[in-house]
Order: C-alpha cells, then sequence, then structure tokens
C-alpha cells in the first residue's frame, strides 16, 4: 500500500483526475525472500479515487484516495489505507508517538473533540506517569486523563507499532487515528501496517509549531531531516528481507512488560 500512494503522489493533478489513468485494480506477489520458486503471497488490490465530504472551501481541490489490499493466508484477510482525513470520522482510538509537545496537543484536541473512545500515547519515558505527562498541557489534558493511557515499553517506530498493537487488542479495537510528525508519519504507517494488518489506520500528520522540541529548523535544514528519515524508511522497508535471507543478523529482541521492542536506536 504505500508502495502504491508513493506513486500516486507521483502524478499531476490533471492526471489524477483522468479517468482510467490510474488502474483501479492490480495484483501483485509478495515474498520475504527473493528468487522463491512459488513468487510468494499473492495478493490482489484497489484503487479508489473520490471526491471528498468536507465542506471547507478548498474541498474541491481534494482528492481522497483509498487503497484496499486483499489476500489469503489460511483464512482472507483485508487492509486499507486512505491519505485524506477528516477529523470528524470518529476511530476507536488516537495514537499519540513521543516526540514533541505539538504531537501530544493534537492527539488532546483531536480527543475532546469526541473523536475517539480513548488516547493512547506510546513510547513515554517509564519514569514519566500520567499526571507528570499531562500537567503542562491545561485543565483540559486533567480533565480527560481518565481516558489517557501510556505505554512505555517502546523505544523506538518497530517498539511504538508493536506496543499499540497490544493494547489495541486488549481494548478489542479495529481502528485507530495516527498522531506523529509529518516527516516520521510515512515510516510510522509502515511499521503500524506490518503489526495491525486488519486494523483501519487514519493518518494525521503534525507540523511542529517554532517554540516545540521539535525545531528541526534551529538545527538541521528541511532537506537534510527529510533524507534522513527516508533512509531510515527505507532501512525499515527492507529489514524483513535481510532478516529472512540472514536470520542471524536480525535485531536481539529483549523482553520487556507485555511486549518487546529492538534493541536499535531511538528514532
Amino acid at each position: 500500500m504505500i508502495e502504491k500512494f508513493e506513486t500516486v503522489r507521483l502524478y499531476t493533478w490533471d492526471q489524477i483526475n483522468t479517468a482510467g489513468f490510474i488502474p483501479t485494480t492490480f495484483t501483485n506477489y509478495y515474498s520475504e525472500v527473493p528468487g522463491g520458486t512459488n513468487g510468494g503471497l499473492k495478493y490482489a488490490g484497489t484503487v479508489t479515487i473520490a471526491n471528498t465530504d468536507l465542506t471547507s472551501s478548498y474541498s474541491g481541490d481534494m482528492k481522497q484516495v483509498t487503497i484496499q489490499v486483499t489476500w489469503n493466508q489460511g483464512n482472507q484477510r483485508t487492509s486499507s489505507l486512505s491519505i485524506r482525513d477528516d477529523p470528524s470520522i470518529p476511530t476507536d482510538a488516537i495514537v499519540v508517538l513521543t516526540g514533541g509537545r505539538s504531537r501530544l496537543e493534537t492527539g488532546l484536541q483531536l480527543f475532546a473533540a469526541g473523536t475517539a473512545k480513548k488516547l493512547f500515547v506510546s513510547g513515554v519515558n517509564q519514569r514519566v506517569d500520567r499526571e507528570e505527562l499531562l500537567r503542562p498541557l491545561g485543565p483540559a489534558a486533567q480533565h480527560a486523563a481518565c481516558c489517557i493511557v501510556l505505554g512505555h515499553e517502546a523505544d523506538n517506530t518497530v517498539g511504538n507499532a508493536r506496543e499499540t498493537a497490544t493494547w489495541m487488542h486488549e481494548e478489542g479495537y479495529r481502528s485507530l487515528r495516527l498522531v506523529t510528525s509529518w516527516y516520521h508519519m510515512l515510516r510510522g504507517l509502515l511499521e503500524f501496517g506490518r503489526a495491525m494488518p486488519q486494523v483501519t489506520i487514519t493518518a494525521y500528520p503534525v507540523f511542529a509549531h517554532p517554540h516545540d522540541q521539535e525545531r528541526w529548523w534551529s538545527w538541521h535544514g528541511p532537506l537534510a531531516l527529510i533524507v534522513t528519515e527516508y533512509d531510515k524508511y527505507l532501512a525499515a522497508w527492507v529489514l524483513p528481507v535481510l532478516n529472512a535471507i540472514n536470520p542471524a543478523s536480525a535485531p536481539v529482541m529483549r523482553a520487556s512488560g507485555t511486549g518487546s521492542t529492538a534493541e536499535e536506536p531511538r528514532r
């Protein structure tokens, strides 16, 4: 799905609006071992491009792109992903990945608008409790504290995905809105999609405020930031293939609480 979205991003507005230019169906094979004799797992997908139902003045300049993939591995499974988000559409949960105050503020704003049952914050320092985390965000955060859950096990994006998957399973939830920085979203969607293939994931990217601790422009140019993050994305994308070819090179896993995380640097 990520590969298809990356392809769609290369099209012009006229191409996207030209009927039949983008194929609406596709089939392919996924194999973690290149050159496998059976070609790998066969999957079929659909691409749907439609008008949005937003009422904003610029809604005519937007399209909703939805990609759905179906495959059989014992039982038939389906996964879908959309690159357009309407904050008014509810999900079971809102998931915020730590890494900047603006991420948490955005998640709280979405939760206060009644768009989810609970808010899960993944990757919180183990020495920080809920009261300490929410205190700087004011009374609104304190009022919502009863429905905010902290995850303390993750220390990287893979850990975020696994920690969230465990929590989503325990809650019986089937949809989430992922809140993280714009430059981190693509890698987040990749790892979350792997960890929760049957969960509907809606992306909600955050753009940092000037006063935020994510002040990347003060120490890093935008191009360098994007290149660095893209390198991390490529590494995350190819890692399962490398592990399948050489299992001995796989990251060492350490058990911690209800989940596990790879021994790799924090994102």
